[in-house]
């Protein structure tokens, strides 16, 4: 009778102990889990290429852009990018950095353009200038300077987000055909672009380390729980805000909501109360 109470005893020992077992390893699944969604884009493959232009050889060289671009580099590598830098930029190693940024983005599921030195535009088109171009012949811009239609033919990853810190005073000097930085009307899928301002406004560098553009971008990037497109909404509204209208921002995007989010929010909103 004593040993079969004691069998019996230790039977349901054995099955409460194997029952915690089980019930502990579903807390560790539970738990992985959650931290795995918790982390910024777990899995993904992110690019981005990132250029500042300051030291033009001729005219008036620019005080914020090599510093801006740096400065975004290491905010968007913390963001799980895998960024490459290209700081006072020539014809060619702009060239050869796009095409190589262009490659990466087809197996990427984000990616992120940005550019900060002079741009502009000329016979309708949209040209990036590298700081070996010869500002005295305008009608040279097309074979030396990089046209941003060749960017985004390139740029093929599943969302993409390209800043242009770039509608500075006219470095050229002549040609009827010469404008500031226009819009662009043709985007890759699934894509924003952020302008620093209307083609006709020149942004307002001031004599801070950044741009108030890249300022604004640095203040907003690493929001938790937003998408690029609310992103983009606080960066415009913060410009706005610190120039006094002064400068205003343009959006342009064919990208559905949700569909690029730099950091995660939180699990649990904050505020919830049940």
């Amino acid at each position: 009778m004593n040993k079969k109470i004691i069998t019996k005893s230790t039977t349901s020992a054995a099955e409460r102990m194997r029952h915690g077992t089980a019930c502990e390893s579903r807390l560790l699944m539970l738990f992985v889990f959650f931290l795995i969604l918790s982390l910024p884009a777990f899995g993904q493959k992110k690019v981005a290429l990132i250029i500042g232009n300051s030291s033009y050889r001729q005219g008036k060289g620019l005080f914020t852009p090599d510093n801006n671009a740096n400065d975004v580099a290491q905010a968007v590598r913390s963001l799980g990018f895998t960024v490459q830098t290209i700081i006072n930029g020539r014809y060619e190693e702009m060239i050869r950095g796009i095409d190589v940024f262009g490659r990466r983005t087809l197996t990427a599921d984000e990616a992120i353009f940005f550019y900060s030195g002079h741009a502009v535009s000329y016979n309708g088109k949209n040209y990036l200038v590298p700081v070996d171009v010869d500002f005295a012949i305008p009608d040279a811009i097309p074979e030396s300077c990089v046209e941003i239609s060749r960017l985004f033919k390139r740029t093929g990853a599943r969302a993409n987000a390209f800043f242009l810190d770039a509608c500075r005073e006219q470095p050229f000097s002549g040609g009827s055909e010469l404008y500031n930085l226009g819009l662009e009307t043709e985007l890759p899928g699934q894509s924003l672009i952020l302008y620093a301002s209307d083609p006709d406004v020149p942004v307002q560098d001031g004599a801070e380390r950044n741009s108030v553009f890249t300022r604004h971008i640095l203040t907003n990037i690493r929001t938790p729980g937003k998408d690029i497109l609310n992103v983009a909404e606080l960066i415009c509204q913060g410009i706005i805000n610190e120039t006094r209208l002064l400068q205003f921002p343009t959006v342009l995007s064919n990208m559905t909501s949700g569909r690029m989010i730099l950091v995660p929010g939180s699990l649990y909103s904050p505020d919830s109360s049940g």
